[in-house]
């Protein structure tokens, strides 16, 4: 597995026998979209999955039979409202820009993943100030550690999970993650590969510190991080 969250597969080795009509629909209509260089297949916690330039757009949903898209947020809460969609929770947890669309609509299938190609524009990326694949992966692992009532915050240019009001981790804008600790563990954490501290108006700030996207690379070397900011995080008082 090439990383966390996404493995590249070639494109014409998915399952085509044996498998629904709706996971057929899903093949032809991502397979329609392949003629895109920067497109291609992967896989995404398990499930099949369609990435541009990297950033993962959407996927199909094995158990429930459906097309996952991401969208933006507020597009996200209409096709809920509207009965379209339905919201996107592996392990409990709510993707917030990730939509279910269980109704294996042909019409309705092609344009949503038109809409999720345009999302995962480059240029877009670039200009959301961070890693929103990173985001993702961070997502995915709250969940899977079972974390409760997170929220999610724009924070020295990035974006910032907040448990009990405390920052505990942040996809920043610098590349790579920012995370709060123990202020007496700091200097030992700085020993680790791929660290190094957060600097802010020239000084050097105890508590925090930075891991580059070298170090996060698997989800093995992600979760240790995220869990250790998220402990933290616990253990101060709530705000």
């Amino acid at each position: 597995m090439l990383s966390a969250v996404c493995s590249v597969s070639s494109p014409h080795l998915h399952e085509t026998v044996g498998v629904s009509a709706a996971r057929k629909l899903y093949d032809a209509l991502t397979d329609d979209l392949l003629y895109d260089p920067a497109v291609g297949r992967s896989t995404m916690m398990g499930y099949p999955c369609v990435r541009r330039a990297g950033h993962f757009f959407a996927s199909f949903d094995a158990h429930a039979e459906a097309l996952v898209v991401k969208l933006p947020r507020e597009r996200v809460a209409e096709l809920v409202a509207g009965g379209i969609g339905e919201p996107f929770a592996p392990n409990g947890r709510v993707f917030r820009e990730w939509v279910t669309i269980p109704d294996p609509d042909p019409g309705m299938w092609e344009a949503l993943l038109a809409e999720a190609r345009d999302f995962a524009a480059p240029e877009r990326i670039a200009a959301a100030g961070y890693d929103e694949e990173l985001a993702d992966r961070i997502r995915e692992v709250l969940s899977d550690l079972g974390v409760e009532g997170s929220r999610e915050q724009r924070m020295f240019g990035g974006l910032a999970f907040l448990v009990g009001g405390h920052m505990a981790v942040a996809a920043s804008r610098e590349g790579g993650v920012l995370l709060s600790v123990d202020r007496t563990d700091t200097e030992a954490l700085l020993a680790k590969p791929h660290t190094r501290p957060m600097v802010m108006r020239g000084r050097e700030l105890a508590g925090w510190l930075r891991v580059d996207p070298e170090g996060l690379r698997t989800k093995r070397q992600l979760t240790p991080w995220v869990k250790r900011g998220v402990n933290h995080a616990s253990a101060l008082p709530p705000k």
